[in-house]
C-alpha cells in the first residue's frame, strides 16, 4: 500500500496542474448538482409565501360548532380538545398572533323600553353579541372612552344577569345608548322546539370603540350596524355589540338546568333538554405563518390539515361530551392543492429538464479531463510497468488521485452550495422574498445532507469513468500506448456494441408515443403537459446523442475522404498532412470536437431560452389583458350608453384609444363543450387591443372593418359574422362559410346563430382554448330582439380596454380613475413586472444563469487545457517534420489546417444541434406563471400554450458564436507557439525508454 501512494505522490508532481483543474471540474458539478435544489427549494419557499399571503383565506383555519346548551367549563374543554388536536399536528406551521376564540350569538331582537312602567316590547331590529377574549383583543383595537368588559365567569345559580358590552359610536347613536345605559334583547327558552318564556336580557355599555379594520385577528367580524334593503316596507337595521366570552357564556347557562348540562346524563332523552332557542356559535381560530412553512413542506402540509379537517369534524366527543353540534372545520386545502401545486409541478418540468442538461454537460467534461489525465501519464507509467510496477499499483496510484480528488469534491461541495445558493437567491429573487432565503438556510446540516445525495451520485458517476479510463489504460504496455498514438486500432466499446443504432431505436419510439399522445385525447391537458415534457426531452436527447454517435462512426471515414482528396488535389502538404494526421488518429480531434460542439449547442439552447422566457411574460400579460389595461365596468353599459361611456374614458390624459365588450361562455348546439364568447364593438377595438402580428393572416383592423360592415346583413339573416380560434376549427371541423349556433346558458331556448367570417390562433383574454370573437352591436341589436323582448334586460356591455402612452403620469392617472370606477382591474404592465419577480418564473431563470455560466467556463477550460496537451504531446512529431525539411511556417500551416477542421466542424455541429434542441425543447419547457389570477386547473395547464408560444432568436447569440470564435483562435495560437518555440536538439532527445 506505500508502494501506492509513493506512486501516487510522484505522479502528482508531474500533474499537479492537470489535477486541479480536473478537481475544478468534478466540484464544480457537485456544487452545480447541490445548488440546483437548494435555490429551487428557496424560490419554491418564496412562491408559496406569496401565496399564502395573497389572500386570508389562503392560511385560515377555522372550526366551528353551535351549542344550545352552553356552559363555559364545556366550551373550554372543547377548545382544549381542539386545540390539543392543532397544536399536535399544527403546531409548526401556525401563527399564533392569530389564534382566538370566539362566541357569536343569532341576531336577537332588541327591546324598547317604554317611556312609563311596561312591558317591554320588541322593535324590529336586532342585535348580535360578539364574543372574545378580551386580553388579546385589546391589542387588536381602540378604545374611544369607557373601557372593555370584563371577563367574569358567573355562577349558575347567579341572579345577575347583565352582559358589559362595547359598542362603536354609530351603533350607540343607533341605539340611543351612551355610556354607563342598559338595553335590553330578547333570549328565548325552549324545550323540544316549543317556547317555554321569553327572557329580557340585559346590556350594559361600558365603553366605546372604533370600528376596526377587516384586520386578520378579527375574520371579518362587523361592529357597525348594518342597514336592510331599503326598497322594502320593514326596513331593518342589524347592530352588533362586542362582549367577554366568559360572561356571556356564563351567562347564558343559567338558563339551563344544571341537570340538562352536556355528559351529564348521557341516557337522557334529548326532547325533554331545555336549552336557549338560539344557539351560541363557537369558533377557534387559527392561522397558518407563511414564514415558517418551506416549499418542500407543501404536500406534508395539506395532508396533515385534510387530517386536522377529518379528526375534528368527526370528533364524537365534542358532541357526545361537550354539546356541540353541527361541527365543521376549514382547512385551506383546496386552493393550495389545486392551484399551486400545479403550478409547482410545471415549473420543475424546465428546471429538472435544464438541470439535466447542464449535469450531462459537466459530466462530459469530467469525464473528457479524466481521460486526459489517465493518458497523460500513460507513458510513464507503462514505462514503469516494464520496469517492474504491478497493474495493481498503478491502477491504485491513478485511483488515489482521482478518489481523492473526488472525496474533497463529496466533502466540499455541498457545503460551498450554501452560500452560492444565498448569492444567487440575492441576485434575482426581490427584496421581499429574502426571508424566504433565511427560512431555507437557517438549518444548514439537515440541507447539507438532503442534497448530499445528489452529490454522492455525482461522485460515483465521476469515478465510474476514471476506474474505466484507468483500467483501459493500465492495460496497454509500451508498444501497444505507441502504436496507439500513431494510429488508432481498437474500435470504441459504443461501436463494437452498436450504440448509435439502439439509440435511433430509442428516437424513433419516442416519436411514435409523444405522435400518439399529441393526436389523440387519451389524456387530459394535466396529463398531457407533465409527460410529454419530459418526453420531449428525452426524445431530443436521443436524437441528439443519435446523430452525435452516426456522425462519429463516419467522421474517420470523411477524414480519409478528405486526405485522399487533398492529395489528388494537390492542395499543398499542409492540408494534406493535417487530413492524414486526423484520419490516422482521429481520438482526440472527436473528443475536442464533440466538447465544443456540445458547448456551443448548449450556449445557443440557453439564449435562445432565456430570451423566449422573457418573451413569455410579455406575450401572456398581453394576452390576459388584452390591451393595456382592462377592467369591470362598475355598471354595465347598454349600446344606447356606449358613446357616452367611451367619450368619457377616451378624454383621460395619456388613453390613446377605449373599447367596449363584455365576455361569457356558451355552448354550442345541443353539444355539452363551452366556448368563451368574446363582444367586443368593432369600431374601436382595433385602435386599442394588442393583437400580435402572428396571429392571424389579416390585420385587426381588416378584420374589425369586416365585422362592422356587415351589421346590417346580420340583422336581417339574423346571422351574426365571427370570428373563431384554431382550437374552435379543429375540434369542430369548420372552414370559413360555415354555419353554427351558440346557446347562453341561461336562454337555452334561444339559440343564437353564427356564420364563420375569418380564423385566427387565439382570442385574446381566453383563459382556455374554442373561443369566438363578434361585434357587440351586431349580436347586442340581435340579442335585445330575441331575448330582450321577453321583458329581460338588454345586453350589457361590461368590459373596458384601455391602450395608453407610457408617460408615468399619465399612467398614475389612469390607474386611480380605474381603481375608484371599475373594478377587476388587470395592468399589462403591471402583469409584465409581476411576472418577472414571480418565484418560480425566477427558480427557472437562476438554474438556467447559474448552469451555462459554469458549464461553459469549464467547457473553454477544457478546450483550452487539451490543445495545450495535445501540442505538447506531438511536440515529436512537429520535430521530426522540422528535420525533415518542414519549414515552421509549414508546422504552423498544418496544424492551423487542423485544428480548423475541427473547429469549424464544432461550430458548425453545435449550431445544428442547437437549433435541434431549441425548436424540439424550448416550446415543451417555458414555463407559464399566473400570479394574481384566479384560474382553475384545466386553465392553468391550457395557459402553459396560451398565447402560442414564440422561440425568439436574441442578437446576443451573434456575440456569444463571435466569442467562441475568438477562444478558438486563442487556443490555435497557443498551440502555434507551443510546437514553434521549442529546439529540435532539445525535443528528439533519447526519452527513458
Amino acid at each position: 500500500m506505500s508502494s501506492v501512494f509513493t506512486l501516487a505522490f510522484w505522479q502528482l508532481r508531474r500533474t499537479k496542474w492537470l489535477l486541479c483543474i480536473v478537481g475544478l471540474g468534478i466540484l464544480a458539478a457537485v456544487v452545480f448538482v447541490c445548488v440546483a435544489p437548494i435555490y429551487a427549494k428557496i424560490a419554491t419557499t418564496a412562491g408559496l409565501r406569496s401565496e399564502l399571503k395573497a389572500s386570508q383565506d389562503n392560511i385560515n383555519i377555522v372550526v366551528t360548532a353551535d351549542t344550545n346548551r352552553p356552559f363555559l367549563d364545556r366550551v373550554q374543554a372543547a377548545g382544549t380538545a381542539v386545540g390539543g388536536s392543532a397544536s399536535s399536528m399544527l403546531n409548526r406551521y401556525l401563527d399564533v398572533q392569530q389564534t382566538r376564540f370566539s362566541v357569536t350569538s343569532d341576531p336577537l331582537s332588541l327591546l324598547t323600553t317604554p317611556s312609563t312602567a311596561g312591558q317591554l316590547k320588541t322593535n324590529g331590529n336586532s342585535l348580535t353579541l360578539n364574543g372574545s377574549e378580551m386580553g388579546p383583543a385589546s391589542q387588536h383595537i381602540h378604545l374611544l372612552s369607557g373601557r372593555l368588559p370584563q371577563e367574569i365567569n358567573k355562577s349558575h345559580t347567579a341572579t345577575d344577569q347583565t352582559i358589559e358590552v362595547v359598542l362603536t359610536p354609530d351603533t350607540a347613536q343607533g341605539l340611543h345608548v351612551q355610556l354607563g345605559s342598559t338595553f335590553y334583547v330578547e333570549m328565548d327558552v325552549t324545550r323540544n322546539y316549543m317556547l317555554l318564556k321569553e327572557v329580557p336580557l340585559p346590556l350594559k355599555v361600558v365603553g366605546l370603540i372604533q370600528s376596526p379594520e377587516n384586520t386578520p385577528y378579527w375574520r371579518g367580524m362587523l361592529f357597525n350596524p348594518v342597514q336592510g334593503d331599503k326598497g322594502r316596507a320593514d326596513n331593518r337595521v342589524s347592530y352588533y355589540a362586542l362582549a367577554a366570552n366568559e360572561t356571556l357564556i356564563s351567562t347564558l347557562s343559567q338558563f339551563v338546568p344544571l341537570e340538562d348540562k352536556p355528559g351529564q346524563n348521557q341516557n337522557i332523552d334529548s326532547s325533554n333538554l331545555i336549552t336557549i332557542a338560539n344557539p351560541l356559535h363557537v369558533s377557534w381560530f387559527y392561522a397558518l405563518n407563511p414564514d415558517k412553512i418551506q416549499g418542500d413542506q407543501l404536500d406534508t402540509l395539506i395532508t396533515t390539515l385534510n387530517i386536522f379537517q377529518s379528526a375534528s369534524s368527526s370528533n364524537n366527543a365534542l358532541s357526545q361530551q361537550y354539546g356541540m353540534t353541527n361541527i365543521h372545520t376549514t382547512v385551506p386545502t383546496t386552493d393550495l392543492s389545486h392551484y399551486y401545486q400545479d403550478q409547482i409541478s410545471i415549473a420543475q418540468l424546465p428546471s429538472m429538464g435544464l438541470i439535466l442538461v447542464i449535469f450531462l454537460l459537466l459530466l462530459y467534461f469530467v469525464s473528457l479531463m479524466t481521460d486526459l489525465l489517465v493518458e497523460r501519464q500513460a507513458g510513464e507509467l507503462a514505462v514503469l510497468r516494464s520496469r517492474g510496477a504491478s497493474r495493481g499499483q498503478v491502477f491504485g496510484s491513478l485511483l488515489l488521485q482521482g478518489g481523492g480528488l473526488a472525496l474533497v469534491a463529496l466533502i466540499l461541495g455541498p457545503i460551498l452550495a450554501l452560500p452560492v445558493a444565498r448569492l444567487l437567491g440575492h441576485w434575482l429573487l426581490p427584496v421581499q422574498d429574502y426571508p424566504a432565503i433565511e427560512l431555507v438556510l437557517q438549518d444548514p446540516w439537515p440541507l447539507i445532507l438532503s442534497v448530499g445525495w445528489y452529490a454522492l451520485v455525482t461522485v460515483l458517476v465521476v469515478v465510474v469513468v476514471l476506474v474505466f479510463a484507468i483500467n483501459h489504460m493500465t492495460s496497454l504496455d509500451v508498444l501497444a500506448i505507441r502504436r496507439e498514438s500513431s494510429r488508432s486500432t481498437q474500435r470504441p466499446f459504443w461501436l463494437r456494441m452498436n450504440l448509435d443504432v439502439m439509440v435511433i431505436v430509442l428516437m424513433v419510439a419516442g416519436y411514435l408515443i409523444t405522435l400518439y399522445l399529441t393526436n389523440t385525447d387519451v389524456l387530459d391537458a394535466k396529463l398531457r403537459l407533465v409527460l410529454l415534457s419530459p418526453l420531449v426531452l428525452a426524445r431530443t436527447v436521443c436524437t441528439i446523442l443519435a446523430a452525435i454517435l452516426v456522425f462519429l462512426r463516419f467522421f474517420p471515414s470523411l477524414l480519409r475522404f478528405g486526405s485522399w482528396l487533398a492529395t489528388q488535389r494537390s492542395r499543398g502538404a499542409s492540408s494534406m498532412v493535417a487530413l492524414a494526421q486526423l484520419a490516422r488518429s482521429p481520438r482526440q480531434s472527436v473528443r475536442m470536437t464533440m466538447l465544443l460542439s456540445l458547448a456551443t449547442a448548449f450556449s445557443m439552447f440557453a439564449l435562445i431560452f432565456y430570451a423566449s422566457q422573457i418573451q413569455r411574460a410579455n406575450d401572456v400579460a398581453e394576452h390576459v389583458v388584452g390591451a393595456d389595461f382592462k377592467a369591470n365596468l362598475a355598471s354595465s353599459v347598454t349600446l344606447a350608453t356606449l358613446p357616452r361611456t367611451l367619450a368619457s374614458y377616451q378624454h383621460l390624459a395619456g388613453v390613446q384609444g377605449a373599447s367596449l365588450g363584455s365576455y361569457f361562455s356558451t355552448q354550442i348546439g345541443q353539444q355539452e363543450g363551452a366556448v368563451n364568447l368574446l363582444t367586443v364593438d368593432a369600431d374601436t377595438y382595433a385602435q386599442t387591443a394588442a393583437w400580435p402580428a402572428n396571429n392571424s393572416s389579416q390585420s385587426l383592423s381588416t378584420l374589425m372593418q369586416q365585422l362592422a360592415a356587415k351589421r346590417a346583413d346580420a340583422l336581417s339573416k339574423k346571422e351574426i359574422p365571427a370570428i373563431i380560434d384554431q382550437s374552435f376549427f379543429q375540434q369542430y371541423h369548420l372552414k370559413v362559410g360555415d354555419k353554427f349556433s351558440l346557446t347562453d346558458q341561461n336562454n337555452a331556448d334561444n339559440p343564437f346563430y353564427f356564420r364563420v367570417m375569418a380564423q385566427v390562433q387565439q382570442i385574446p383574454t381566453q383563459s382556455s382554448p374554442i373561443g369566438v370573437l363578434v361585434d357587440a352591436k351586431s349580436y347586442g341589436r340581435i340579442y335585445n330582439l330575441e331575448i330582450n323582448k321577453n321583458g329581460a334586460e338588454p345586453f350589457q356591455l361590461t368590459t373596458i380596454w384601455l391602450r395608453t402612452s407610457d408617460n408615468a403620469a399619465d399612467l398614475q392617472t389612469i390607474r386611480s380613475t380605474l381603481q375608484v370606477q371599475t373594478s377587476d382591474m388587470s395592468d399589462r404592465r403591471q402583469m409584465i413586472d409581476t411576472l418577472h419577480k414571480e418565484p418560480l418564473y425566477l427558480q427557472v431563470m437562476g438554474i438556467l444563469a447559474l448552469g451555462p455560466v459554469v458549464a461553459l467556463l469549464l467547457v473553454l477550460i477544457g478546450n483550452l487545457v487539451a490543445s495545450w496537451l495535445s501540442a505538447r504531446d506531438r511536440l515529436t512529431n512537429f520535430a521530426l517534420l522540422r528535420a525533415l525539411g518542414a519549414s515552421p511556417r509549414n508546422i504552423a500551416n498544418t496544424l492551423t489546417w487542423e485544428q480548423s477542421i475541427i473547429y469549424a466542424t464544432a461550430i458548425i455541429l453545435g449550431v445544428l444541434f442547437g437549433a435541434l434542441l431549441s425548436w424540439m425543447v424550448v416550446p415543451s419547457l417555458l414555463f407559464t406563471s399566473a400570479p394574481g389570477q384566479q384560474l382553475s386547473s384545466d386553465e392553468f395547464f391550457f395557459a402553459q400554450n396560451i398565447p402560442p408560444i414564440q422561440i425568439i432568436i436574441p442578437t446576443l447569440l451573434g456575440i456569444g458564436l463571435a466569442l467562441l470564435v475568438a477562444v478558438c483562435i486563442l487556443a490555435l495560437g497557443m498551440m502555434v507557439r507551443i510546437v514553434s518555440s521549442p529546439s529540435m536538439a532539445m525535443t528528439l532527445r533519447l526519452n527513458e525508454d
